[in-house]
């Protein structure tokens, strides 16, 4: 009952019979949004009806969907056989880095590919895990895996979260990150009303801030995020130019973020998007929040491992018999399963982040 992508465990739904013990947190560890976030799983593959669909831990190993029309248990895991199951933002990151967040065949057709592709998902000690996918040393370099403890059958492993309590990870690992940083299509007064007009500032002599403003363009729009950051912290001139002048270097620096912008599936709830959001909005703000907050910490470490999960399937994908234009056994037979599981998405069921995303903190 762990994330194929993040590796940190899913928790027993209310609708769950009879969860084991040992797979429920202990009394306040989690706050009911994040109870909700961890119970909810999005599933995938061409065992699943429909491809791919949501799914919530029905303890001790079966997760459940109860949508109408068609309400489906899976056992999660089995001898030679475990289903990829995601926590609701882990699978938007990696239907992201695999371009396949639409929710219609052909996306749903390559997210099922994970499976066969990349080989059956890990067993007991490794209950869950994408084959080649080396967790331990993606982005920040977590190992989660001294926290789990091995049961006594399949889907019976559980989560210490007693020895989690006291490792540092516990400061921040399991912040929900769903929780977006507020994006604002204008610099509020009180944020540019303490700096004044780089212009009226007392004249300067050092070699850097004496440059023409042109000049200063280039120099930031050659700049990463946090040189940027820290380039315009030096200085009331700079923090000014980039209140201002320099908005839309913040805003390049925020697109070029993937982690740090809504996917399709949270875009109702958003609006720091290419699309929808002014040149002038604060992307300063917005660009500071996406490094400091625990939640876009989180999501930054997931879409590592989303990064690097979605780099193995390409590269294992190429050589094998599933590569695009080969007309192999394999491929025609899971074209076909493929074909008879696609179920269209009902106009009210989602495959992301909708059905919880108006909990609270």
């Amino acid at each position: 009952m762990s994330c194929s992508l993040c590796r940190l465990p899913f928790v027993p739904s209310p609708m769950s019979a009879a969860p084991l013990a040992e797979h429920l947190p202990p009394d306040d560890f989690f706050t009911r949004a994040q109870y909700i976030y961890l119970q909810s799983a999005v599933g995938f593959g061409t065992r699943v009806h429909g491809l791919c669909r949501p799914f919530e831990f029905t303890s001790p190993n079966m997760f459940s969907n109860f949508d109408p029309p068609l309400a489906l248990t899976v056992v999660w895991t089995v001898p030679n056989f475990t289903y990829v199951m995601m926590h609701r933002v882990c699978a938007s990151l990696f239907r992201r880095a695999m371009h396949c967040e639409g929710d219609d065949f052909l996306a749903f057709k390559i997210l099922s590919e994970v499976e066969n592709v990349m080989g059956p998902l890990g067993e007991l000690g490794d209950a869950g895990e994408l084959r080649g996918v080396d967790y331990a040393n993606i982005g920040e370099k977590i190992d989660v895996r001294p926290f789990w403890r091995l049961g006594n059958d399949h889907g019976r492993n559980w989560f210490d979260y007693e020895d989690f309590q006291k490792s540092p990870l516990n400061d921040w690992l399991f912040t929900r990150p769903d929780t977006m940083p507020r994006f604002f299509p204008k610099v509020e007064n009180k944020h540019i009303g303490t700096i004044p007009n780089p212009d009226e500032l007392p004249s300067r002599d050092d070699p850097l801030t004496t440059q023409p403003l042109d000049i200063l363009r280039l120099i930031v729009a050659n700049l990463d995020a946090p040189s940027y950051v820290r380039l315009t912290g030096t200085c009331r001139f700079l923090r000014a130019h980039a209140l201002t002048t320099f908005q839309p270097e913040a805003r390049r620096l925020v697109l070029a973020l993937q982690w740090a912008l809504p996917t399709s599936s949270e875009l109702a709830k958003m609006t720091a998007t290419e699309e929808s959001s002014p040149h002038d909005g604060d992307w300063l703000l917005y660009l500071s929040h996406a490094h400091r907050t625990k939640g876009m910490r989180v999501r930054r470490w997931i879409w590592a491992a989303a990064c690097e999960a979605a780099r193995v399937f390409e590269e294992r994908k190429r050589v094998s018999p599933y590569a695009e234009g080969k007309n192999t056994v394999e491929r025609r037979k899971f074209d076909r399963q493929a074909s008879n599981m696609y179920l269209p998405p009902m106009p009210t069921s989602d495959t992301g982040l909708e059905r919880f995303s108006d909990v609270g903190n």
